[in-house]
């Protein structure tokens, strides 16, 4: 009863701000300007979390707070009989209202689950925006650094022409994916708790979950689509033309990291078989959750020991004591991790999963340039927005609110010389 209460006085709370912006801007300002402050506004009211979290959040009960006890006739009469965008009546306001606190709630909780900090897709890939309007399959050429060494000059002699190699990768084409939550005059009837609410979080939920699962398989290979001057290649080699992946690397310590770090101290250009320059401290690790404390101590243990301990007797094995972890590289090394690559990596049934054991699962570590490594074209942010008034599906369906979500982009591979995979089979 009391999440009742509060869910109708949220509702008569968010009216009467609706109400005071029309009066201040006039009605079309005014209600863009609602839109563009309701998040605030239920700040303001100190609602927020009612609106995205209360298991009782009542959609009957925020209209019951905004038309009042008569709701039901007032929404029949502003989806059927009003034009609402002329607001001639108080019950026309009164629906435009309903629909623009309501419609806006929604896409808010859409936006904050899309957003949710548990995801990292984002965090390991460049955001390349699509410019020129090519959605298919988009050739990114560039020139190799120059392939000749600087000659020896003689007095006099005309210095020789460097020379570039022409080179050129191909990128996935990008997939439009999207999601709609609609609140049907019976949902508004029927919902005394958040079962209305939570369709709009499902959206963004989704939405984003997919997008960082095609993220997740292309980083961790599951899903190889580099193509480099023609040539499709998988994203992780152990042998020509790059090595960035070792086998049977169990990390405890630090000489599992340091397997890592050489080979980057390998890894050389594919045109001039120079060594490649990686900045150690733009690295991140990568790896499953329950990997996670044994990477913190293997990187972060003030001193380490080897030879044989405890001591027992062994002159010739005495124990020794290091301060600090010796690693090549002397940086302290971001850590991320993700249950979605976990699931991927052992899950057998879903598409894509892998179904490996959770032992091996454990040992799956990825190093590196993460967005120099990995690139998501993107057409156009994730964006969400409310159907129109008076859209079809209001008068044949009685829908009387509407959203959608849309993600339009894909994951690809750009410089897989700047990540290495470390597995242990």
């Amino acid at each position: 009863m009391v999440a009742l209460q509060e869910s109708r006085q949220f509702g008569k709370n968010l009216k009467s701000e609706f109400y005071r912006i029309v009066r201040q801007k006039g009605l079309l300002e005014g209600e863009s300007e609602f839109r563009k402050n309701i998040t605030k506004l239920n700040k303001r009211h100190n609602l927020s979390g009612k609106s995205k979290s209360n298991p009782n959040f009542s959609m009957r009960a925020l209209a019951e707070g905004i038309f009042g006890d008569d709701w039901y006739n007032r929404i029949r009469v502003g989806a059927v009989a009003c034009q609402r965008g002329l607001f001639e009546s108080q019950g026309a306001i009164d629906v435009s209202a309903f629909s623009n606190i309501t419609g806006q709630l929604l896409v808010d909780r859409i936006r904050d689950n899309f957003n949710a900090p548990e995801f990292i897709g984002d965090r390991l890939f460049e955001i390349a925006p699509v410019i020129g309007g090519n959605l298919g399959t988009h050739r990114e050429p560039w020139l190799s650094r120059v392939k000749d060494d600087p000659g020896l000059l003689m007095p006099q002699q005309e210095y020789p022409e460097t020379q570039f190699v022409e080179q050129y990768i191909d990128l996935p084409a990008l997939e439009k994916r999207g999601g709609r939550c609609s609140v049907s005059l019976e949902m508004i009837f029927s919902d005394k708790t958040k079962q209305a609410a939570m369709r709009a979080d499902d959206v963004g939920f989704r939405l984003r979950y997919n997008r960082e699962e095609r993220q997740l398989k292309v980083v961790a290979g599951i899903v190889n689509n580099w193509k480099y001057m023609g040539n499709a290649f998988n994203t992780y080699q152990v042998s020509a033309p790059y090595i960035n992946k070792t086998t049977g690397n169990v990390i405890t310590s630090y000489q599992g990291v340091v397997a890592l770090e050489t080979l980057f101290a390998n890894m050389v250009d594919l045109v001039t078989g120079k060594a490649i320059q990686i900045d150690p401290s733009e690295m991140t690790i990568l790896c499953v959750p329950t990997k996670l404390p044994e990477l913190k101590i293997a990187l972060h243990a003030a001193r380490t020991r080897s030879g044989q301990y405890p001591q027992s007797g062994a002159a010739t094995n005495p124990l020794q004591e290091i301060d600090g972890v010796p690693l090549i590289n002397d940086v302290d090394y971001p850590l991320l991790t993700s249950k979605i690559l976990y699931h991927l990596l052992t899950d057998a049934t879903s598409a894509g999963g892998q179904g490996i054991s959770a032992a091996n699962a454990k040992e799956y570590i990825f190093m590196g340039h993460f967005p120099k490594a990995f690139v998501y074209r993107e057409a156009m942010p994730f964006t969400t927005s409310q159907a129109p008034p008076g859209n079809p599906a209001e008068f044949n369906q009685d829908i009387i609110i509407q959203v959608k979500a849309m993600e339009w982009g894909v994951a690809g591979v750009q410089g897989p010389q700047q990540v290495v995979q470390s597995i242990n089979a």
